[in-house]
């Protein structure tokens, strides 16, 4: 975790998910979600570390079922170039 963390705070700031909000304090789950969705389109193996350790899965289906939907979501990317 200490390694994702790292490696947000070394992205540019206009890349950086908008953890901080002048507006209100953002809960936890809200800074999980956004650096999930951060992670998603900046590294992959990140993405599935921390949400392997995020959402908690209970089993190998929970984290083959999120698998799925990030090679779909790859795909999808990549087809679309």
């Amino acid at each position: 975790m200490a390694q994702t963390i790292a490696a947000v705070r070394r992205c540019p700031a206009k890349n950086r998910p908008p953890i901080t909000s002048p507006e209100r304090e953002r809960t936890a789950s809200e800074i999980g979600e956004l650096i999930m969705r951060h992670l998603q389109g900046l590294d992959t193996v990140a993405y599935i570390r921390f949400a392997s350790v995020y959402r908690d899965f209970k089993d190998v289906r929970e984290f083959k079922e999120e698998l799925e939907g990030l090679l779909d979501t790859h795909r999808g990317t990549k087809s679309k170039k």
